[in-house]
């Protein structure tokens, strides 16, 4: 229902249109994919190189990272992990949904590179 509905002479701020425009500096969008790729692949952010390109008018996103891996002494855990490449899909997907919805922006490719492994600490139960 709208201000003027309700017998005001105004409307809402959502239904009013704002002289003016938004622009976010690359280094904002690098920022934001940095991040959400560092939460998909469960690194930390000062490990994750992005570059942003465009395709097809839509945000092309190449990411870089090492991937943790489970410790393969750990038999239990690394019998039950993901392929390497099942992971990738999913940390891609991931990836572009979430920089999609933070930005607003259509993202029409995501490339990862794996530069190396991370092997995860081996955890013991007490």
């Amino acid at each position: 229902m709208t201000w003027s509905a309700l017998g005001g002479g105004m409307t809402p701020a959502a239904e009013t249109v704002l002289p003016g425009r938004t622009l976010v500096a690359e280094r904002a969008l690098v920022a934001v994919c940095e991040q959400a790729a560092a939460r998909a692949v469960g690194i930390p952010r000062r490990e994750v190189t992005v570059r942003l390109g465009a395709a097809a008018g839509a945000l092309a996103i190449r990411v870089e990272a090492p991937l943790p891996i489970p410790d393969l002494s750990d038999e239990a855990r690394s019998a039950d992990s993901e392929t390497v490449t099942a992971r990738a899909h999913r940390i891609r997907e991931q990836i572009r949904t979430d920089v999609a919805a933070l930005t607003g922006r259509d993202v029409r490719r995501v490339d990862l590179t794996i530069t190396g492994a991370r092997i995860e600490e081996r955890r013991r139960v007490r």
